[in-house]
């Protein structure tokens, strides 16, 4: 049974997360990406460097990428493999990249991009 002062707690802490959230415009990720489900839109946030450790939540980080099109610059290190999935119409204001070789042709390719970095592997 669910404790409802614990309850009431944690909204109250999701509630102040969420509000910091939305003021964020720089944000670098180096964990599990299930955290992501949690952060949805992130209105100033033009900045994402996402290292990854495990192939595992690759759903998160892509919905993460559709629901923020403002993002400009986009950094991923580790073991992503859906990039492909990622639908044309994500990332739109996309001006500068630094992935690997493979998922460059996936990112570029419709968008304003206009640096590129590439690392050398998608494996950390």
């Amino acid at each position: 049974m669910r404790d409802p002062s614990l309850y009431a707690t944690a909204r109250v802490l999701a509630a102040i997360i969420e509000k910091s959230l939305s003021s964020i415009s720089d944000l670098t990720l180096s964990s599990d990406l299930g955290v992501l489900a949690y952060f949805g839109e992130m209105p100033r946030l033009t900045s994402l460097n996402v290292l990854l450790k495990s192939s595992k939540n690759n759903e998160e980080l892509r919905n993460f990428l559709v629901a923020n099109p403002q993002l400009a610059k986009f950094a991923l290190e580790g073991p992503f493999h859906d990039l492909a999935l990622l639908p044309p119409s994500a990332l739109p204001n996309l001006r500068t990249i630094r992935v690997s070789a493979d998922h460059m042709q996936h990112l570029v390719q419709g968008r304003p991009v206009v640096e590129v970095e590439i690392s050398k592997s998608s494996r950390l």
